[in-house]
């Protein structure tokens, strides 16, 4: 069996991605800002060449998109209403 995970090829800096988040949320995360450890991933990014080859697959949604449809599906799945 093969696996794929649907992913941007773009690379997005970890702070952007929780700035979009708190954006969709409409709420400021509380970070705390502390030394990498061992064992941290320094950079992730994705490789999509064999979803691209293997399904035909192109991203075509901008993070912004994708998390504020991820922040509206789970209100409405785990039914949470926005504060």
């Amino acid at each position: 069996m093969i696996g794929y995970l649907a992913m941007s090829a773009r690379w997005t800096e970890s702070e952007r991605f929780v700035q979009v988040l708190e954006c969709a949320v409409g709420r400021t995360a509380r970070k705390e800002y502390r030394p990498h450890q061992p064992g941290d991933v320094v950079e992730r990014f994705a490789i999509i060449e064999e979803s691209r080859r293997d399904l035909g697959f192109e991203p075509r949604v901008a993070i912004e998109d994708g998390l504020a449809r991820l922040v509206e599906w789970y209100r409405e799945y785990y039914a949470v209403k926005p504060d």
